[in-house]
């Protein structure tokens, strides 16, 4: 794949995951909690069966998280393979973590809530450093094999 169409596709994959991350906040709070409810009773049915203990809330709530902590995670990460450049990556991913927010304000069942903030940073954080650190491997061996 040439490197135009390399471009185009991360440019594609970051539109379409913009979408998917807002689109899951417009949804409104009873649909989001009947979506999560079905990961929790999945989750639930496995801990039965090997009869581990655990707190539905707790681990409603530890799911949720995970959720939001993936999305920007794979945010973070297609924003650096977009811009090259983990400062604007960062600054891009802040703006998309607060518009997210932001629209739950509008929606019904929906709240701006600190705590999603505050893991969707992290996500959006692991996403950069990880694969700014694998970029910037790739291109020290690169270097290395040319000395």
């Amino acid at each position: 794949m040439n490197n135009m169409n390399q471009k185009r596709l991360i440019n594609i994959l970051l539109v379409i995951w913009i979408l998917i991350i807002w689109g899951n906040s417009l949804m409104p709070g009873d649909v989001s909690s009947s979506q999560s409810g079905f990961v929790v009773g999945l989750f639930t049915y496995v801990l039965d069966l090997i009869k581990i203990s655990y707190n539905e809330v707790t681990l409603s709530s530890l799911i949720r998280s995970v959720a939001h902590f993936t999305e920007f995670f794979i945010l973070g990460m297609i924003l650096v393979l977009r811009f090259k450049n983990i400062f604007i990556s960062y600054g891009i991913g802040l703006v998309i973590i607060f518009t997210d927010e932001i629209i739950q304000i509008f929606v019904p069942g929906r709240a701006f809530e600190v705590k999603d903030l505050i893991v969707d940073t992290f996500g959006l954080n692991w996403g950069i450093l990880i694969v700014a650190g694998i970029i910037y491997l790739i291109k020290r061996n690169q270097l290395k094999s040319l000395e």
